[in-house]
């Protein structure tokens, strides 16, 4: 059996990346986790079906900015993967209000503290 590779990797990854966040918190049962028959305070399993949706554009332009650096027609430099996850975590915070869904709190530890964005600044100003 082989395998084709799909016309469109940028959106296959982007599909695959979304299925994962899916499932994962449709996982039963995860104890102390929010999943689909349980919820937090102010976090909901529909919070993160929403964050799920709202970061599939993301992933596809992170995808196909690795195929551009793939082909060499980028560096690593022209990425610039903290501008995309600034822009992925704004986005899916502005489609739901329950809190850390996918990667609220990692994005603001792995971009510094330059952002302008509340829950960074509870991250590194406690």
């Amino acid at each position: 059996m082989t395998s084709k590779m799909p016309k469109d990797i940028p959106e296959y990854v982007s599909g695959c990346l979304q299925l994962a966040v899916l499932l994962e918190v449709s996982a039963y049962p995860k104890p102390g986790n929010v999943h689909r028959t349980a919820d937090f305070e102010g976090t909901r399993y529909e919070h993160f079906l929403a964050s799920a949706i709202a970061v599939g554009p993301h992933f596809k332009h992170a995808a196909k900015q690795g195929v551009l650096v793939h082909d060499g027609k980028i560096g690593l430099g022209g990425v610039r993967i903290g501008k995309m996850i600034k822009e992925a975590v704004l986005d899916v915070s502005s489609w739901q209000h329950g809190g850390n869904t996918i990667f609220d709190y990692s994005a603001c530890a792995n971009s510094g503290r330059s952002w302008n964005y509340p829950r960074c600044r509870r991250v590194f100003n406690p």
